[in-house]
């Protein structure tokens, strides 16, 4: 995962030894987030993302009496790709979880597992149209992901129009949707190819963001202080 993290202290958020957990997506959808809402600090251990999060008790029962600020966590464990942006994560924005979406990647075609690779058994005379429809669509459909994560040795267009005028090669991997827009290139191009699927053991089960950070994790959950 491409990101940083500013680390700050978390005792604001305290009494860890009396916290419950809930859903993320649960939460979210039965106590829509209430503003003022700020990140008091965040840690990052192994796979693990913490926010803590102070302001508004809007995670409680609407007959509690949330006049008094209150804190609770934001953990989001099995962290895969994704970016963070450290500008977002001000300790002054009292609307800092305003763009905080929590989504399975059920829903998101681009970011489910990589399960199809494309072979090609002859050079594709059109590479870069290949590499600006792939391009298009994760522009389009707002992925963090970029074109040389699904095409083969994309990370530098050169050695990627390099490898598409050789004989046999690896052209890409990814989801059926990725699937679908390489090969559809490269019939649009008369270029002749094979399909091998090779399904992932595992893959991850939400897409988060925040702003304009987003990143793929396994679980996402808010611990409430008792």
């Amino acid at each position: 995962m491409s990101a940083y993290a500013p680390i700050a202290d978390l005792g604001a958020a305290a009494n860890l030894d009396a916290m419950r957990s809930r859903d993320l997506i649960e939460l979210l959808t039965d106590r829509p987030i209430v503003h003022p809402t700020r990140i008091d600090g965040v840690t990052w251990s192994g796979r693990k993302l913490t926010i803590a999060v102070r302001g508004y008790r809007w995670w409680e029962s609407p007959y509690t009496d949330r006049n008094a600020e209150g804190a609770i966590s934001l953990v989001f464990d099995g962290l895969g790709a994704g970016r963070l942006l450290t500008d977002e994560l001000g300790l002054d924005d009292d609307e800092a979880l305003e763009d905080l979406h929590v989504r399975p990647v059920s829903d998101i075609p681009w970011a489910q597992a990589c399960d199809w690779s494309i072979y090609c058994s002859g050079p594709i005379g059109q590479p870069l149209t290949l590499y600006g429809r792939v391009n298009d669509y994760l522009h389009a459909n707002t992925a963090f992901l970029k074109p040389d994560h699904f095409l083969n040795q994309a990370a530098d267009l050169s050695r990627f129009v390099a490898m598409a005028q050789t004989s046999g090669f690896l052209v890409g991997h990814g989801p059926a949707c990725i699937r679908d827009i390489i090969c559809g290139e490269l019939e649009r191009q008369s270029v002749a190819h094979n399909i091998l699927r090779t399904v992932a053991a595992t893959e991850p089960k939400l897409l988060i963001r925040l702003g304009d950070s987003a990143f793929l994790c396994e679980s996402a959950v808010a611990e409430i202080p008792e």
